[in-house]
């Protein structure tokens, strides 16, 4: 039997639903990276193309390894976590 570490896990603190005054919902993740983000990298870029009809996605560079990811979900979509994991899996793939 194999011996179980958790060393190769990241642990992910699912941040709150924020319902804002426009009837939306924001989550903000922090995202740490081992490598330094390159600082010709467009934040800028990749917030628009990861951005939907239905959700927004704004990235906030802090710092050298670290990225403020603010996804806000339209109200049609309340603060469905499918909506929110689904815009999650596409950051991960996405961002540097």
């Amino acid at each position: 039997m194999k011996q179980y570490t958790e060393r190769p896990l990241v642990l992910l603190n699912w941040p709150r639903a924020q319902y804002t005054a426009d009837g939306s919902w924001l989550r903000v993740w922090h995202v740490h990276f081992k490598d330094t983000i390159d600082p010709q990298f467009s934040m800028e870029s990749l917030s628009t193309q990861l951005s939907g009809d239905d959700f927004g996605i704004s990235l906030v560079q802090d710092g050298s390894h670290d990225v403020r990811v603010h996804v806000v979900t339209h109200k049609r979509h309340g603060e469905s976590d499918q909506v929110v994991l689904a815009n999650y899996e596409q950051i991960v793939a996405a961002t540097p």
